[in-house]
């Protein structure tokens, strides 16, 4: 896959999944409620988030100053939050509840913003 392809495709699922939680808030707290009640989909999703980091540092770990340093940023925070989440469970689930509400609105604006310019920039990058 090219960086163009892989701007896409993160643009794509980061617009559409901020752009959902923006529209619909409560469906994101319904999801965070079901990461900290059920232990499973923390375990699911932290490996999830540490597969796609380990994968994005391995083919684009490139420390240029261009929009490729995006992706390596991008996959070495997926990494180090995958990790994290696997080691400290625990934690994960104590900071999620405490800052439910504001972290949707959060994570929705920053997804959102972050998956325009990646969309973007996989269309200027042709």
């Amino acid at each position: 896959m090219s960086e163009i392809q892989i701007f896409q495709v993160l643009g794509l699922l980061f617009f559409a999944s901020g752009l959902g939680l923006l529209i619909n808030p409560g469906f994101g707290k319904k999801l965070l409620d079901n990461l900290t009640d059920y232990p499973m989909f923390t375990y699911l999703s932290s490996l999830i988030v540490l597969v796609a980091g380990f994968y994005l540092v391995s083919f684009f770990n490139v420390w240029a100053w261009d929009w490729t340093l995006l992706l390596t940023l991008t996959g070495w925070a997926a990494l180090i939050k995958g990790v994290t989440m696997l080691i400290f469970p625990g934690l994960v689930h104590s900071w999620v509840s405490e800052l439910k509400d504001s972290y949707v609105t959060v994570k929705a604006v920053a997804a959102a913003v972050l998956g325009f310019v990646y969309l973007v920039l996989g269309l200027l990058m042709r």
